[in-house]
């Protein structure tokens, strides 16, 4: 269970440049500026009704250096990525920002003390579960299946819906993840795509 569990199934999207925070608070649920280093937190891009397009996961990139502008990391299914950059590009009408895909892997450890870059997973709130991104290459993946379903079953247990199979594409609303719950949704730094149905909810 101390050992890092590799999600093949991610991936990672980086998003950069001096607008990112105004960009990203137009159109996401969650509140970037509000983001800590040593964090992962839960949002999503809805459609206009209110629906759930991509169920995200955001956090700030760890290997930047202390002057550099910050950039944002956006993890999603690996079966959502091309989507969803294509959909990021489409309202970064003005080139405000530069998004790209990453090589980062990513893993899962309840150990806090195994590595210096553990992101801790802010929706469980019972269990510190951390998720670590390495930008490395994998000579072949350990996991095996008990690995994968270890961190399912802590997921069902702790009620945490990941991926469109549990979260329907353009049919589940946040409030019935429990988004508001787990704090993907803001609904005081002002407007983003589908505000106004989820507040009327």
């Amino acid at each position: 269970q101390k050992e890092k569990i590799h999600l093949n199934y991610r991936r990672i999207l980086k998003i950069s440049g001096s607008n990112l925070v105004n960009f990203l608070n137009n159109i996401l649920t969650s509140d970037i500026s509000m983001l800590n280093k040593k964090e992962i937190v839960p949002s999503a891009l809805l459609t206009p009704q209110g629906r759930i397009l991509f169920d995200l996961l955001i956090s700030l990139e760890h290997t930047q250096k202390p002057n550099d502008t910050p950039s944002i990391l956006i993890e999603c299914d690996i079966s959502q990525i091309d989507d969803l950059l294509k959909k990021l590009k489409m309202y970064n009408l003005r080139n405000e920002v530069n998004i790209e895909k990453t090589e980062y892997k990513i893993f899962v450890t309840i150990d806090p003390d195994n590595s210096d870059n553990i992101l801790f997973d802010k929706r469980f709130f019972e269990i510190c579960l951390g998720r670590i991104y390495e930008n490395k290459k994998l000579k072949y993946d350990l996991n095996n299946d008990n690995a994968l379903n270890s961190y399912h079953l802590l997921r069902y247990k702790y009620c945490v819906p990941e991926g469109p199979i549990e979260v329907i594409n353009n049919v589940s609303l946040p409030l019935e993840i429990n988004l508001d719950l787990l704090g993907g949704i803001n609904f005081e730094k002002g407007c983003f795509i589908g505000q106004e149905v989820n507040a009327r909810i």
